[in-house]
């Protein structure tokens, strides 16, 4: 009678998991809450002035791949924030548009935060360099994210507040949870 029970639990425990693997947006990224299908996100570029800065494809970042911005990479590994490539008065970045990649390494458009059901916008972490878990506190970061989601775009600007390092995480959000959740980008801030 006893393994009659463990049994019935072990499935019932096992339709409920594949139940939310299989209907979590996050987990299946072209199935969204209210059962509308959206493109696939694999990657992102990031871009000044339509010039890519950033690509990131299938968890590999690649710096400057159009080899236009030179000033803003350090060993083909650091994204660097400077003097020569911030506004020295408002100590703002240039700004900084994403546009989403898809299976192929297309772009394509998500549309953005509109109310009442808003979908898509931008969320950000910034943690300590090589950490995924250490959140920096304001005070300790070398620079803050500055993006109004309800300004209809996919831009944003960093706002350099000192010298050091972090990694920069931008997720792409879905209503109340994440449809893309990349590996961090380390960031280096100069200001010597």
């Amino acid at each position: 009678m006893k393994s009659y029970k463990s049994t019935k639990w072990l499935m019932v425990f096992f339709l409920a998991f594949f139940y939310i693997f299989t209907n979590s947006c996050e987990d299946n990224p072209a199935r969204s809450i209210s059962d509308e299908t959206h493109p696939t996100t694999i990657g992102f570029t990031l871009e000044i002035d339509d010039l890519e800065l950033v690509r990131y494809y299938r968890r590999v970042y690649t710096l400057d791949p159009g080899n236009v911005f030179a000033e803003y990479v350090q060993d083909d590994t650091l994204l660097v924030f400077h003097h020569g490539n911030i506004d020295s008065e408002s100590m703002m970045s240039e700004e900084i548009t994403i546009r989403w990649l898809g299976n192929e390494e297309e772009k394509f458009s998500i549309p953005e935060w509109s109310d009442p059901d808003g979908e898509f916008f931008l969320g950000f972490d910034i943690f300590e360099p090589g950490s995924r878990t250490n959140i920096l506190l304001e005070g300790e970061r070398p620079f803050e994210v500055i993006y109004d989601k309800d300004q209809s775009s996919w831009k944003f600007q960093l706002l350099i507040m000192q010298s050091g390092a972090a990694d920069l995480r931008l997720r792409l959000v879905h209503g109340d949870h994440n449809d893309m959740v990349p590996i961090p980008l380390p960031v280096l801030v100069v200001l010597e």
